[in-house]
């Protein structure tokens, strides 16, 4: 990034982050947060709280006692393996097929089922349609994730009706890992639908659309499907968790493009263009996280950063070039789709959630 970019004196986050302010001694309001959330976490508390909800599943004898999402990445493989191995939990394990899952993730997602014993199956939505929906949002809003990240919550959604478990079990952890910033990427049900219209008959979609803001909440409300992130009630070390899953699992990883979105060979065209939006990639918020837990000193994760942000510019793997030929997308369709935006089609609502308001503490309560 260019010399002259203000960043954080205790994190990197540059100034183009948004809403972000920084403090007489430089520090942003993103390190002040994190502090505030999760700095005096009572571990033993929080996991004696999951634990009972685990055991509350349990009691009802059910052929699955939860639903779990597995991506054949490091954080959904780490949460099956405690779930089944420590907390003795019997998941549904779903993947969401969305047509750009690496070898590295295929090969984890066989190996972990075979030896953990656990059934698992997979949500294939059609190629041509995925296609179709991909190239319509990076050519409409400048953004493709949408498409997997709401395709992956239905899916969870809808198998857990299907199959009577009123228990989905994530494994994302916002305490180590980069989260998502409403005004830099907005995520809804409601979104997908609002850029879907018009374009894609209704039937097309239906299965997009088991995950509605209103669903979720009372869902959660309710608790006729609770939705547990588990890194938020125990001690999540990613160390830790490689060491244990190459060990127990013979789990494996590309280290050439690093521990994280190890399954998704998409994942360098969507740093492309958040760098391109934004000034800097995912990594940059992830690495920021890393050093407000103790994990990475800044000087690392600075110069790690730097280098990545160069590789996805560069394309240097090759994997960029190649998701865009299969969704034959040319150099100028990307060119003109950098400067697309979400704005236009972001439901109201979601200023709601920008804020500590109620409506965000009910719907983020888990």
């Amino acid at each position: 990034m260019a010399s002259q970019t203000k960043r954080c004196t205790r994190c990197i986050l540059p100034d183009s982050f948004p809403n972000i302010a920084f403090d007489d001694a430089g520090v942003c309001n993103e390190c002040h947060k994190y502090e505030r959330r999760w700095n005096n976490l009572d571990l033993v508390k929080s996991e004696k709280y999951i634990t009972d909800v685990f055991e509350t599943a349990k009691s009802k004898k059910n052929k699955y006692d939860c639903i779990m999402g597995f991506s054949g990445g490091k954080d959904s493989s780490y949460a099956i393996y405690l779930c089944t191995q420590k907390y003795k939990m019997k998941p549904l394990c779903v993947t969401f097929d969305n047509g750009f899952i690496s070898k590295d993730a295929s090969a984890n997602i066989k190996k972990l089922t075979t030896k953990l014993n656990v059934d698992h199956i997979f949500v294939k939505p059609d190629w041509e349609l995925l296609k179709r929906l991909y190239r319509h949002f990076l050519l409409t809003t400048g953004e493709f994730c949408t498409t997997c990240n709401i395709g992956i919550t239905s899916s969870l959604y809808d198998t857990a009706n299907k199959y009577g478990i009123p228990l989905i079990i994530s494994g994302f952890s916002p305490r180590t890992d980069a989260y998502t910033v409403n005004s830099m990427y907005h995520i809804s049900a409601e979104y997908f639908y609002n850029v879907t219209k018009g374009h894609f008959a209704k039937n097309e979609i239906k299965d997009f659309l088991h995950s509605t803001t209103t669903i979720r909440a009372l869902n959660h409300l309710t608790g006729r499907i609770r939705y547990i992130t588990l890194p938020l009630y125990i001690e999540w070390d990613e160390d830790k968790m490689i060491k244990v899953l190459e060990k127990e699992l013979a789990w494996k990883v590309n280290a050439a493009i690093t521990t994280e979105h190890t399954d998704c060979i998409a994942s360098g065209l969507k740093e492309y263009l958040r760098i391109k939006e934004f000034g800097f990639s995912e990594k940059t918020i992830k690495f920021s996280v890393s050093i407000r837990n103790g994990s990475m000193n800044r000087e690392e994760a600075l110069a790690k950063v730097k280098a990545f942000e160069a590789s996805k510019m560069a394309d240097e793997s090759g994997l960029m070039h190649k998701v865009l030929k299969m969704l034959d997308i040319s150099e100028q369709e990307l060119a003109e789709a950098t400067n697309k935006r979400q704005k236009a089609y972001i439901p109201g609502f979601a200023k709601l959630l920008e804020k500590d308001t109620l409506m965000k503490k009910l719907y983020y309560k888990y």
